[in-house]
């Protein structure tokens, strides 16, 4: 299925791939959207660009980070890892 007739990404428009490290103020925008509009995470706070750096040097290969990309933007990111002593609520 291609876009759709609001001209959004349909399912064959998506890409997931793994994130290189440019792709890194997508990532931070997206999860910082939700640190301050929402309650889907536990944070306080917005990552800054030297957070966000820190936590994708610590994923290694064992904690891939991908990345979902429509029309040439990133969408959604996604990664698995171990427990996280961030603040909560």
């Amino acid at each position: 299925m291609s876009g759709g007739p609001d001209g959004s990404a349909g399912v064959n428009d998506v890409r997931v791939r793994d994130a290189p490290e440019a792709d890194l103020p997508a990532i931070r925008a997206i999860f910082n959207h939700w640190i301050e509009h929402s309650t889907a995470s536990f944070r306080t706070a917005p990552d800054t660009g030297a957070q966000t750096q820190a936590w994708f040097a610590d994923r290694g290969h064992e904690h891939p980070v991908l990345v979902a990309e429509a029309l040439g933007a990133i969408a959604g990111w996604a990664s698995l890892g171990p427990h996280r002593p961030t603040a909560g609520y």
